[in-house]
């Protein structure tokens, strides 16, 4: 047995049979934040602080499978420069050469920064505890820059940006003047889905002053404060930044159900059209217009997925989670994929599975049950299903058991953004790759292998 398989058995005894994992996906959820403005990110700190928080780019592997890749992937971001003052044994030691080394990087990031330039301090564990206090330098060397200083107070990093980010946009301009029939959306993942939201919303006559959450721009905030009315979306990963957000722009807040699917992204626009004064039967005939070309499409497909089964592996405890949008990223899973007519089987993991309140009576279901690692095995190889849910990005698990994987990373919002993700879940659900070839993917013994 190798280390991490004995690490992954001992010390995590059930990681095998996690799936789903909105706790781990929670702890990079930083990785969303897509800079509007020219970034410059100083880490100060041993370099090793940085491996816990590795940054996935989208062009490199993550282990993740985050539900914002495509969001990000059809984002176009400002520059982004990352320096490191990479502190060794002696630097910590000596503490005013641990100060020098990260006050020389901050006055090279401020004699190159522009204007409307972020530089984010970001101070490591090591330099907390050695009691440096680099804000006096701050003033020093960037009186023009825009600077944001991240210690490790405990606070998450993208809340803190979020919050700095609103501070430093209000220090000029803090009066308001909304504008009838403008919103901004805040929480909605960026790239073409987002984009096609808002041009539903223009043919309704409502104008988009921003969007925002995750990220944050300059340019967006000072637009902002034209919307009469902030549209929220209702997951937990930020609700945080979009709370703190709807307390410094303080207009009138709506959650409606997120546009996920047909039937919800229609409700979605006429809950819209009705908070910003607009006749519902308007959001109806935009609805109508735009998803009349799109229908025989989508009929073609529901006929296409007749049959079709997808698998998702959970804990007693995660079959709330799952079932309730707030822990999927805002997306109606179950709903979504029931209006493309697609099946499910559920595999439990419990010991005692008597007192279970399962989820096959709401959606069109089986359930079977394992309490250990060949059970589980077998199950997914022996399974019906031709794709199995999971959030780490390449499953061998799933790709020995000969069946393909999907995650909330296919999903996308408005009528568009529906029939993308019908399509890309049809072809991973056709994808004969792992049935043929699954024998020959992962180890044996353990998915660890």
């Amino acid at each position: 047995m190798s280390v991490l398989n004995y690490v992954l058995h001992t010390a995590l005894q059930d990681l095998w049979a996690r799936f789903f994992c909105p706790e781990d996906i929670q702890r990079h959820r930083r990785t969303s934040f897509v800079p509007e403005n020219p970034t410059t990110d100083i880490m100060h700190g041993d370099l090793e602080c940085r491996y816990t928080f590795p940054w996935f780019d989208g062009k490199t592997v993550p282990f993740w499978n985050f539900p914002w890749t495509i969001a990000n992937q059809e984002t176009k971001p400002a520059a982004y420069k990352l320096l490191f003052t990479d502190l060794n044994e002696t630097e910590v030691t000596e503490g005013q050469k641990s100060l020098k080394k990260v006050e020389d990087s901050f006055r090279l990031a401020a004699q190159e920064a522009r204007p409307d330039d972020i530089i984010m301090l970001n101070s490591a564990c090591v330099p907390d505890l050695t009691g440096e206090d680099p804000t006096p330098f701050l003033p020093k060397h960037g009186e023009k820059i825009k600077s944001i200083y991240r210690a490790s107070d405990g606070r998450d990093v993208a809340y803190s940006t979020t919050e700095e980010m609103i501070k430093k946009s209000s220090e000029k301009q803090k009066d308001f003047s909304p504008e009838p029939k403008t919103v901004n959306l805040v929480g909605y993942p960026g790239g073409k889905a987002r984009e096609e939201l808002v041009s539903l919303l223009n043919q309704a006559g409502i104008s988009v002053a921003a969007c925002v959450v995750p990220s944050l721009g300059f340019e967006a905030l000072r637009l902002a404060r034209k919307a009469s009315l902030n549209i929220m979306i209702g997951h937990r990963l930020f609700e945080s930044e979009s709370k703190d957000f709807a307390l410094q722009f303080p207009t009138h807040s709506l959650t409606p159900p997120a546009p996920y699917g047909i039937k919800a992204g229609r409700l979605w626009l006429e809950a819209v059209c009705e908070a910003a004064g607009i006749n519902r039967q308007i959001a109806q005939e935009v609805w109508g217009k735009n998803w009349s070309p799109l229908k025989s499409r989508w009929e073609n497909l529901v006929s296409q997925s007749r049959g079709r089964r997808l698998a998702f592996v959970l804990s007693p405890r995660q079959i709330p989670q799952i079932i309730d949008s707030r822990w999927t990223f805002a997306i109606p899973m179950f709903e979504m994929l029931s209006e493309m007519g697609f099946d499910f089987d559920f595999l439990i993991f419990s010991k005692n599975h008597l007192k279970l309140k399962l989820p096959n009576a709401q959606f069109k279901a089986s359930v079977d049950f394992f309490s250990k690692e060949e059970e589980l095995n077998r199950l997914l190889k022996e399974g019906a299903f031709d794709a199995v849910y999971s959030d780490y990005f390449f499953d061998r698990r799933i790709s020995r058991a000969g069946k393909a994987q999907f995650s909330l990373s296919v999903f996308e919002a408005g009528p568009w953004g529906a029939l993308r993700t019908f399509e890309r879940l049809l072809g991973i659900c056709r994808l004969p790759f792992y049935r043929e070839y699954g024998r020959y993917l992962g180890g044996r013994n353990s998915w660890a292998d």
